[in-house]
């Protein structure tokens, strides 16, 4: 389903973990050179490429369910997620545990988007093993209103564009807590949040925003041209960062 999503305007991957020479476990049958002539037989190697990051990412998970054993997966996911260009690092366990703000999204959130996107019935009962019929409402429903905390816009080369994302924050941080938007505005990219200021009187309380994406100095001017920024939600301690992408590409 992830990939699919992915093809449809929700950026994967959106967070990196180590992958250059690790020291990992191997298969004590297949030689460490993978080759015939080589006879040697290890327990341990050390590997490279885009399938070793993949355990560090999984055991980051583990790491953060035991600190929170009733979060979601994609609440989890939410929890070490890092950013695309703009503003990207690894996955950072010991910050992880430590949330404040949470992009919810549900079950039903998902079936409206691949709904939205063109899965039927027989579809959908494939990827959730029973029967769910597609909300009315859901036809409507573009990739980019999914409440996930990357933004991502498809426009048209060369035109101007105003895109707008509607999201919904939870506090997981403290009772009184307020947080304040920075948007990271570049030449290609101009983001307004409204409104500037959350302000949170409990925990596990909600908050909406919307942000508003326009071009900057110029706009995108050819196919597969891109530009990235992000948008920072802060308490004046810790820090809730989202990543913003904008990409043309002809219809």
């Amino acid at each position: 389903m992830w990939i699919e999503l992915s093809k449809r305007k929700i950026p994967q991957p959106d967070k990196t973990a180590p992958g250059e020479e690790i020291l990992a476990a191997y298969s004590p049958i297949v030689s460490p050179m993978s080759s015939s002539q080589d006879k040697r037989h290890v327990k341990y190697n050390i590997l490279s490429g885009t399938s070793i990051p993949c355990p560090h990412a999984a055991g980051v998970a583990a790491y953060v369910k035991t600190f929170h054993p009733d979060c979601f997966d994609h609440e989890c996911y939410q929890k070490f997620r890092v950013e695309f260009a703009y503003e990207s690092g690894l996955i950072n366990p010991t910050k992880a545990i430590r949330p404040r703000l949470v992009y919810d999204a549900s079950k039903e959130d998902y079936i409206k988007i691949l709904c939205g996107l063109g899965y039927d019935e027989r579809k959908l009962r494939h990827i959730l093993g029973a029967n769910s019929p597609c909300p009315k409402v859901s036809k409507k429903v573009l990739p980019r209103d999914l409440n996930y905390s990357s933004l991502t816009a498809m426009v048209s080369p060369s035109k101007s564009f105003n895109v707008s994302f509607h999201r919904i924050v939870r506090n997981v941080g403290f009772a009184n807590s307020t947080y304040n938007d920075t948007a990271f505005t570049n030449s290609e990219v101009k983001a307004v949040v409204e409104p500037e200021v959350l302000f949170f009187k409990s925990l596990h309380e909600k908050k909406s925003f919307v942000v508003s994406i326009t071009e900057g100095q110029r706009v995108l001017p050819t196919n597969f041209s891109m530009a990235s920024s992000s948008l920072v939600w802060s308490d004046g301690s810790h820090s809730v960062r989202s990543l913003v992408i904008v990409y043309a590409l002809s219809n």
